[in-house]
């Protein structure tokens, strides 16, 4: 970011704001990573932590506008849309329910515990409209998306694997 130098080099508050916002990524971003591997050894979470502390402190909005606009604008980058500029509606599903089954994990409330196991039984629906559409749209072009995902994986050519029969009867159920 261009910092101008009005007030003797001081930063104005919007200047101050834009860094807020871009500590704010910063620290979810390292919190994430931190959760995925289970401890901060560097204390990235802390450094992005203090980042925005000071630059949040003197922002033109109120804190609570940046953090709320803020969510706004990681959850366009994380889940509407790909590099490509595309995004399928099954992968938006998985994600946003991967999501809220670790924010369940981490409740601690007395009803955290049903609303993790809702959330739970939505991500296995999300994964199988995922799974359902590629099967679809693959057998729609001559070809099945769970028969090479199978033969990938070794799971179902192995003896005592399902049959074609149980994979169809699964479909059709579906």
């Amino acid at each position: 970011m261009a910092r101008s130098t009005v007030n003797d080099g001081e930063m104005t508050p919007e200047e101050r704001t834009e860094l807020a916002r871009e500590a704010l990524d910063r620290l979810l971003i390292e919190m994430l990573r931190s959760l995925a591997r289970g401890g901060d050894p560097d204390r990235n979470v802390l450094a992005a932590m203090n980042d925005f502390i000071e630059h949040a402190t003197d922002a033109a909005p109120p804190v609570a506008a940046i953090i709320n606009g803020q969510m706004g604008v990681m959850y366009d980058r994380a889940l509407r849309q790909r590099h490509d500029g595309s995004f399928d509606d099954e992968r938006k599903a998985i994600l946003e329910a991967s999501l809220r089954v670790v924010a369940e994990s981490l409740a601690s409330d007395k009803a955290a515990r049903g609303r993790r196991s809702t959330r739970e039984k939505a991500l296995t629906y999300a994964i199988e409209e995922l799974v359902l559409s590629r099967e679809e749209r693959s057998r729609a072009n001559g070809w099945s998306y769970l028969q090479r995902l199978t033969e990938t994986l070794g799971k179902w050519t192995q003896k005592g694997s399902r049959s074609d029969a149980a994979l169809n009867r699964w479909l059709a159920d579906r």
